[in-house]
């Protein structure tokens, strides 16, 4: 499936399982993964109820200086111990990440989904945006900033985290538009065909496209051009 933004056809999602019917291991425990990029700030979560996919969610880390944490610790936590003492490491690439996973008792995800989970029905539709016939795409406002919403409608049973939203989410680049967070969810619009459950991406509202900025009025001369291009193949190289 093709990676596509507020502008893009877009393909339909894609679950590596068919209709459910395959085994997918003990699902007596829960999974929640983690990827950090200290260095842009940025984490990343996934949450899997007995092995199923449920949710990715992106956060905006803020590294604490001593002052702050003690103040954190001793007011907000109210720890009477001892405060952990501060570490400090460098990042000489901006793109390093560490990643993480634990497995977690049956039903701690659930539990967590509770409150970390979106709806849609959060979300205020202003428009339709480009002209694909499957895949929708909608510019919302969600707590009064702009976003784009990604609209996908699921024939199968998506056990597995959907490969559009693994890929979206694991690049880091200006260039690349920011993938908040992806759910599946039940919904009835009017400008939707009836369906069961849907895959919903949020990410960042593009303000042109590509095209759009490729068009010659947009540039002053050819070496604008040529930078574009660089920073697209430094994008795909990132994406590899």
């Amino acid at each position: 499936g093709s990676i596509s933004g507020g502008y893009d056809s877009g393909d339909d999602s894609e679950c590596s399982k068919e209709d459910g019917d395959e085994e997918h291991g003990d699902t007596d425990q829960d999974l929640i993964k983690l990827r950090i990029w200290p260095a842009q700030k940025h984490l990343l979560l996934k949450f899997f109820s007995g092995k199923q996919w449920k949710l990715t969610k992106a956060y905006r880390l803020i590294w604490l200086k001593r002052d702050e944490l003690e103040e954190l610790c001793k007011f907000s936590l109210k720890m009477d111990g001892p405060i952990p003492a501060p570490f400090t490491t460098v990042f000489k690439n901006a793109n390093s990440s560490i990643d993480f996973e634990t497995n977690v008792p049956s039903g701690t995800v659930d539990d967590l989904l509770a409150c970390l989970k979106p709806s849609i029905n959060s979300f205020h539709v202003c428009k339709k945006l480009g002209k694909a016939s499957d895949c929708k795409k909608f510019k919302c406002l969600i707590s009064g900033s702009k976003c784009a919403v990604k609209c996908i409608p699921l024939r199968a049973s998506c056990f597995e985290e959907p490969r559009e939203v693994n890929i979206i989410s694991s690049l880091r680049n200006g260039r690349i538009m920011m993938l908040f967070q992806a759910w599946i969810e039940p919904w009835n619009h009017k400008r939707l065909p009836p369906q069961e459950d849907y895959l919903f991406l949020h990410i960042e509202l593009c303000a042109s496209t590509l095209t759009d900025v490729l068009l010659p009025e947009k540039f002053a001369s050819i070496p604008d051009r040529w930078k574009l291009f660089e920073e697209i193949v430094r994008c795909q190289n990132t994406a590899s």
